[in-house]
């Protein structure tokens, strides 16, 4: 009986890549990713690198280790001169997304043999609607029997849409609700008016209106407006005085 005994050398990769990082971020938040490339051969690799592909949406921060960024290409690369068996070694990126969506990054290794390995991590990129309500006297104290207006201005100055923009507005005993401009009108009563629902706000984008009132006594009113959407627990509220005269003693 004939032994015969054969060496084989294994020709695939000798090394894992493992890729860290959030799972889930808010526009405009940077975000600290790492890839970690641990050699489980018994031989040195050399030569190799480390070449991570941004999706669109995501923007280049900084890398460690030397790391460049091709802006052309959207890549960072890092190199290696060598990696010793049993070792691993650790570079890291910092990127901020811009967009919302699920940003997919690669991560690809390759060594002096042209053998490669690629991991992919996906990023979900979430936003979050942030009003702010402006108001504007069109006009200054007013003499009893006078009517008197509001430019009112809500701005949407976040990263994402609000929807069901619901807007009502809390009358004083001294004024008498009159006109709206710009939203339509769903109920009115002598202490309270609510208007139909704005569908979606965009980010950055406003919704104007005025409101008219006549005033029906002397003293010195609060025109209370709340504004709440699906987004919001709680109102946003904003108060504008009024100052009612009256030239009759």
């Amino acid at each position: 009986e004939v032994e015969t005994k054969i060496d084989i050398e294994i020709v695939g990769p000798q090394f894992t890549i493992t890729r860290d990082g959030p799972k889930r971020r808010t526009i405009g938040r940077p975000a600290a990713y790492s890839n970690t490339i641990e050699n489980n051969g018994n031989r040195i690799l050399r030569d190799v690198s480390i070449e991570e592909a941004l999706p669109e949406g995501m923007e280049f921060v900084e890398a460690s280790d030397g790391g460049q960024y091709n802006e052309q290409d959207r890549v960072v690369i890092w190199r290696l001169n060598e990696l010793l068996p049993a070792s691993r070694h650790k570079v890291s990126v910092v990127l901020t997304p811009r967009s919302r969506g699920a940003m997919e990054s690669t991560v690809r290794v390759v060594d002096s043999r042209g053998i490669p390995v690629e991991v992919q991590s996906l990023t979900d990129v979430v936003g979050h609607p942030s009003l702010s309500i402006d108001t504007t006297a069109l006009d200054g104290p007013i003499n009893v029997g006078e009517d008197v207006g509001f430019r009112v201005q809500i701005r949407n100055r976040g990263t994402a849409p609000a929807t069901n923009i619901d807007v009502r507005m809390a009358i004083p005993p001294g004024l008498k609700f009159v006109a709206a401009r710009g939203l339509t009108q769903d109920n009115a009563t002598e202490s309270l008016v609510s208007f139909v629902p704005v569908e979606r706000l965009g980010p950055d984008e406003n919704l104007e209106f005025e409101l008219v009132f006549r005033s029906i006594e002397p003293g010195d009113s609060r025109v209370k407006i709340d504004v709440k959407t699906d987004q919001m627990q709680r109102p946003l509220s904003r108060e504008e005085a009024v100052v009612i005269f009256s030239d009759e003693k």
